[in-house]
């Protein structure tokens, strides 16, 4: 429990200020919200199609 201890408190601190620091917040955020934009539209297709199927197991 002693080194988990010790690991735990530096990565709590300031994870994210140091991740943003050094992969660039600019680029890091457009990445993610294009990714979250296509899994987005991913999922309006899916449910789109399978909408009938997911809607029929609601009713019963």
């Amino acid at each position: 429990q002693q080194f988990d201890v010790g690991t735990d408190p530096p990565q709590k601190d300031d994870p994210l200020p140091t991740i943003v620091e050094e992969t660039s917040p600019d680029s890091t955020v457009k990445q993610i919200v294009e990714e979250l934009n296509q899994q987005l539209l991913n999922q309006e297709q899916e449910t789109d199609q399978t909408s009938p199927e997911k809607e029929t197991p609601k009713n019963e």
